[in-house]
């Protein structure tokens, strides 16, 4: 599964980009987020740390990651532990 961001919800506030595991995956250009579908990996990050939902999922036939509970909090507890990213980092 990949996702996108409904540009009308999102706030703006990066949560998803500095969050993201992928560098460059989410760049901040033309005032907007948006991800770009080809590098996102589909671990469900960005979908749990936006606060107002702007992240949909968008099925993806090839990709079947596992999205039980289980692998999703693996997954989101490495990204907090870690903790954002400085935006900064990200775009070098």
């Amino acid at each position: 599964m990949r996702f996108i961001i409904a540009e009308a919800n999102c706030i703006e506030c990066g949560a998803c980009r500095r969050h993201c595991p992928i560098k460059g995956c989410i760049p901040y250009e033309n005032m907007q987020h948006q991800i770009k579908v080809d590098l996102c990996i589909g671990c469900t990050i960005c979908y749990a740390v936006c606060p107002v939902d702007a992240v949909l999922p968008i099925p993806d036939e090839q990709a079947k990651p596992n999205l039980s509970w289980n692998a999703m909090e693996r997954v989101r507890l490495r990204a907090y532990q870690r903790g954002p990213r400085l935006l900064k980092d990200q775009d070098q």
